[in-house]
């Protein structure tokens, strides 16, 4: 667990634990990723989107099922352990690092699912602001 004022590091050390945790999701078992690719199929399929953001993309599982409707898709994930395994799938871009701090420039789409949990109380504002104007941008 992270301590009430976790650093930039302290918060990438405890995503990085997550990973073999993250790993049991590629065997397609984890139902809540289930019904995240159902709702991806359900309101992606059939709209004409050329790019799209995955932040705190973990290990790529929703970024490259974004890929089954879009060409250019991008997963940004603080974890350098994850991304690290998302790469070796090879199909999408991926980055590393804060994704309020990276210049991530305009997308079609922009996704965070899982994500709002992790952010604290206190930055989920300041969150919400960021995506809202990426997604608009």
């Amino acid at each position: 667990m992270i301590g009430n004022n976790p650093t930039i590091n302290d918060v990438k050390k405890y995503y990085e634990s997550f990973v073999s945790h993250l790993k049991l999701d590629l065997s397609g078992k984890n139902a809540r990723l289930n019904e995240i690719k159902k709702f991806i199929d359900n309101k992606i399929n059939g709209l004409e989107l050329r790019s799209a953001l995955d932040v705190g993309c973990g290990i790529g599982i929703t970024t490259e099922h974004l890929r089954k409707y879009i060409s250019n898709v991008t997963g940004v994930d603080i974890s350098e352990a994850n991304i690290s395994i998302a790469k070796e799938k090879g199909i999408s871009n991926y980055l590393c690092g804060d994704f309020n701090r990276l210049e991530l420039g305009k997308y079609d789409l922009v996704c965070a699912f899982d994500v709002i949990e992790h952010i604290r109380k206190g930055d989920r504002e300041s969150f919400l602001t960021t995506y809202i104007i990426l997604a608009i941008s």
